[in-house]
């Protein structure tokens, strides 16, 4: 997300609002693996009646660390050797020393929780985080199997979970909404302290691989019963999701924000922010209104 202080009429346009909140669609992806490792291993599970979750495990693996090993590898050594220009030696030599120093954290899948000040390909954080909560529920998956009623009771206490320690971690470190671009960090995203901090952290974006488990169990008994789904309660819940989307993209002036450094926005922090804030929506010390207005509880 890059705004620019020099052409504000792109940040208060509505049409890019989907742009400037485009950090929350990754979590499209997290709900796609959980849905396909629900519905895959449910499937296994009753043809088979059984399922070796070490080889399941290890079958991702070996399917996942070699290319991704290669690719490591090729940051490391030619990459900074098949380019040139002003910011290149820096920027991208700063790819290679962090992967020289950090592969291993990568290989083993802890990279977003090891080392994140040496980050080796600041987007492997995505890979991390799929590779744990994939460990976490294949478990979860064949618990909601064996033992239905404790297995529902679990995904629904892990799914709460999931909200309630992003939602308590945010309120008691007052941590910014959402990722925010910082001028002083645009060349180098590892050094935003909300990025290295909660953005990349399994445990602040699990929600909606845990839905996605959850939507994989309720079809997978959907196809079993056949029973179809009536189309009222189809159009209500494509309604619900397409309301939702938009109040997720479209409800967040705090994401319009762009910011000299990475001073937290608090409800008590705009008056010691004069100059550092790009008002899109409104005029300086009409922001907080604005923004704390337009919250309901």
């Amino acid at each position: 997300m890059l705004l620019v202080n020099r052409h504000p009429q792109v940040v208060r346009s509505i049409a890019n609002e989907p742009f400037k909140n485009n950090q929350v669609f990754v979590d499209t992806f997290f709900l796609v693996s959980g849905f396909l490792l629900s519905r895959l291993m449910l499937v296994e599970l009753d043809k088979n009646k059984r399922i070796n979750l070490f080889s399941f495990f290890a079958l991702r693996y070996i399917r996942l660390t070699p290319p991704y090993a290669v690719v490591i590898a090729f940051y490391a050594t030619l990459l900074p050797k098949i380019g040139s220009g002003p910011l290149w030696d820096a920027r991208i030599g700063l790819e290679r020393d962090r992967c020289v120093q950090s592969w291993w954290a990568n290989i083993i899948y802890v990279n977003n929780y090891v080392n994140t000040d040496m980050l080796c390909m600041f987007q492997s954080w995505y890979i991390a985080a799929d590779t744990q909560l994939f460990l976490i529920s294949m478990f979860l998956v064949y618990t909601i199997w064996r033992w239905p009623t404790v297995g529902k009771i679990l995904l629904f206490v892990v799914l709460a979970l999931s909200l309630a320690i992003p939602f308590v971690i945010t309120l008691i470190s007052r941590l910014d909404p959402l990722l925010m671009m910082f001028k002083a960090e645009l060349e180098d995203i590892s050094s935003n302290a909300f990025f290295k901090n909660s953005y990349v952290k399994t445990h602040m974006r699990s929600t909606p691989y845990f839905l996605g488990v959850l939507l994989g169990y309720l079809i997978h008994r959907l196809q079993q019963s056949d029973k179809k789904v009536p189309k009222k309660l189809l159009k209500e819940e494509v309604s619900s999701l397409l309301l939702y989307t938009h109040r997720t993209v479209y409800s967040s002036p705090m994401a319009s924000l762009v910011l000299t450094d990475s001073s937290q926005l608090t409800s008590d922090g705009f008056e010691k922010l004069p100059e550092q804030i790009m008002y899109p929506y409104a005029v300086p010390y009409d922001l907080q209104k604005h923004v704390f207005g337009s919250c309901h509880f």
